[in-house]
């Protein structure tokens, strides 16, 4: 679905990673894993064309994005949903008005289409009926939540997550990624996940790429990883005890996609 080739980026004198490739396979969940400030959203933004790369290139099904702008490029933004890592909603906008933002801007439906919509995607989140809250009276969980349902509104292939979780209890982090399982199972998408949180990728990733020191040091299925001996990252995953020691086996992954 997407191939990252080569991919450098720096900013002034420091190198943020250099000679990147990643394949995001369609239909999988791929988690970008690593400690934080390793350049994790930087390379999550060369994939939506919010940055470009110093060198190397894109490709979304083997066409190259890397340099297209403007209007050759809103065919494909369409075919993305971006969730940001503080959800970026607009505060002076209401709930429906955040959602119907993207519809409205970008010509999608009709009008009188938005409300049913905006309903849909609030129920795929739990959070019906606050269509006219504003974004300060919502929890963090619930903005995260609100910012899940402003990206699948459009309807995208692809949707990128920037660390959904940061910042949340294990309560709630355990229902968003329940929602953003529930989301990729009913869009049939492809899902690309930022985050340093190494319980949650082992669960929710078919693929895991780890970035550290500006440089892919491994990507593989979770047990792959798990069983990589690389001292960066087994020294990331078992900062906090070993979680890999009761991670479902590739086996036991198969076996639930199969049951799907």
């Amino acid at each position: 679905m997407i191939r990252l080739e080569k991919i450098s980026k720096a900013f002034g004198g420091q190198v943020v990673f250099k000679d990147i490739d990643l394949t995001i396979e369609k239909g999988n969940t791929t988690v970008i894993l690593g400690p934080s400030g390793t350049g994790k959203s930087v390379l999550l933004k060369h994939i939506v064309g919010l940055l470009k790369p110093d060198s190397g290139r894109v490709y979304l099904e083997g066409q190259d994005i890397t340099d297209l702008s403007g209007r050759a490029r809103e065919p494909f933004m369409h075919r993305f949903g971006f969730v940001f890592q503080n959800s970026a909603l607009f505060d002076s906008m209401s709930v429906y008005d955040n959602l119907a933002f993207g519809l409205l801007e970008n010509h999608l439906c009709d009008k009188s289409e938005i409300p049913a919509r905006v309903a849909r995607e609030l129920e795929r989140v739990e959070l019906s009926g606050i269509e006219e809250k504003m974004p300060a009276e919502l929890s963090g969980g619930m903005q995260k939540r609100v910012g899940l349902a402003r990206a699948t509104i459009m309807d995208p292939e692809i949707i990128l997550y920037d660390e959904p979780t940061t910042g949340l209890d294990p309560l709630t982090t355990v229902h968003i990624n329940r929602l953003i399982a529930r989301a990729k199972e009913e869009l049939d998408s492809t899902v690309v996940i930022v985050t340093h949180d190494v319980k949650s990728a082992l669960e929710m990733a078919d693929s895991i790429a780890f970035l550290a020191e500006s440089r892919m040091v491994a990507v593989g299925s979770p047990a792959e990883v798990c069983a990589n001996p690389e001292p960066l990252l087994q020294e990331f995953l078992n900062a906090r005890g070993d979680v890999c020691e009761h991670r479902p086996t590739d086996d036991d992954h198969a076996e639930a996609q199969a049951g799907r």
